[in-house]
């Protein structure tokens, strides 16, 4: 007996590299066998086209990168109509903007994943868009957040009430390959940082520890691998040439696999201002990668400081600096840092994991509605 299978359609205002568009492939990737996706995003390189070889290009309707229009969101209107979408879900700030207008004019209930909650600096602005999103929540049957600390985070910003939230991380698949602590005995040892060059990122920092690093010289020399693209790559590049670090810090373009960089790195350094779940970071852990990261959101919920990792303030470039340097000369201490970030990401957070809840969950919405 065949059995239809229920459509979903996934909505996500970005489908260049980063955390939120492979978060939205791997879910594709482990669960179309199970449910009948669609997609909306825009016609971004890499993932527009990864997705469209996945479930097909005439399953993906293009909406515009980060920003809502009244005609892509008509568009949109007619697409899950005719379709005949009976679940959707979103990601992120973007795509939760059509999803929860999407809801309201259609009936059709809305998921939706945070990948992150930040509000503007501004406090006029940061007020205006809380309040958007508390009226949003009316319009959204469940909210996914990847950490603890993000379903925190949403409770004091008074979002939505906790009934509605449930906590599911992101997972990644687990790394076949390892470092050994036979890079300590380097004289040069190098760090791995992948990011995204915006403000989130903070990637500007690597330069303040990497000069604080240079004043600790104890017969080691640090290479940062600098790996990936975005808008404030360029002014970086130049800020570290002015600094004479073209020898200490190394650019590398964005890679979907950098289980070759992680090999030759006896730790990770992230510098952001806020996170979601860093998929990078347990990347990094799950290759058994120490891992030193900015004690925000997201990375508290991955690191506790000093048994598995180092968190460090991320307003000081020199605390960030001297845990590299302690961790660089303990080999014990690396071994042990190594060892709990791979059991954790086994244990805790692996795609298999993450695309199981997610299944169980949109099982039970649509039971809810269709069955």
């Amino acid at each position: 007996m065949h059995i239809e299978k229920k459509r979903i359609i996934l909505i996500t205002a970005r489908a260049d590299y980063g955390g939120g568009p492979e978060h939205v492939f791997r879910l594709l990737e482990s669960l179309a066998g199970e449910y009948d996706f669609f997609i909306a995003c825009p016609d971004d390189f890499p993932y527009f086209q990864k997705y469209s070889s996945l479930i097909g290009r005439e399953k993906i309707i293009v909406i515009p990168h980060r920003k809502f229009t009244l005609s892509a969101f008509l568009r949109l209107l007619r697409f899950i109509r005719v379709k005949k979408i009976q679940l959707i879900h979103s990601h992120g700030k973007g795509g939760g903007i059509y999803s929860r207008l999407l809801s309201m004019f259609s009936r059709i209930e809305c998921l939706h994943s945070f990948h992150g909650i930040h509000f503007s600096s501004n406090g006029f602005l940061s007020f205006i868009q809380k309040n958007i999103e508390k009226i949003l929540s009316g319009f959204t049957k469940v909210f996914i957040c990847v950490s603890e600390s993000e379903r925190r985070l949403a409770i004091q910003n008074r979002i939505t009430k906790s009934s509605k939230i449930k906590v599911i991380p992101n997972g990644v698949n687990i790394s076949r390959y390892k470092p050994s602590d036979v890079l300590l005995d380097d004289n040069v040892l190098k760090f791995i940082s992948i990011t995204r060059f915006d403000r989130a990122k903070n990637s500007s920092m690597i330069i303040s520890i990497i000069k604080h690093l240079r004043k600790m010289n104890a017969g080691k020399s640090f290479r940062c691998l600098l790996v990936g693209d975005g808008p404030e790559k360029e002014s970086i590049v130049k800020k570290a040439s002015v600094e004479g670090l073209e020898n200490e810090i190394f650019f590398i373009p964005f890679t979907p696999e950098p289980d070759k960089y992680f090999q030759e790195s006896f730790c990770y350094i992230s510098t952001s201002l806020r996170e979601g779940l860093s998929l990078s970071v347990l990347e990094a852990m799950s290759a058994g990668v120490p891992c030193i990261l900015s004690r925000v959101e997201g990375n508290i919920d991955l690191v506790t400081d000093g048994v598995n990792g180092f968190l460090f303030d991320i307003n000081n470039p020199s605390e960030a600096a001297k845990c590299i340097f302690k961790l660089a000369g303990d080999k014990n201490l690396w071994k042990v840092f190594s060892e709990k970030s791979a059991l954790l990401i086994k244990e805790n957070f692996t795609v298999r994991i993450m695309a199981e809840k997610i299944s169980k969950l949109y099982s039970e919405l649509l039971r809810e509605k269709y069955d």
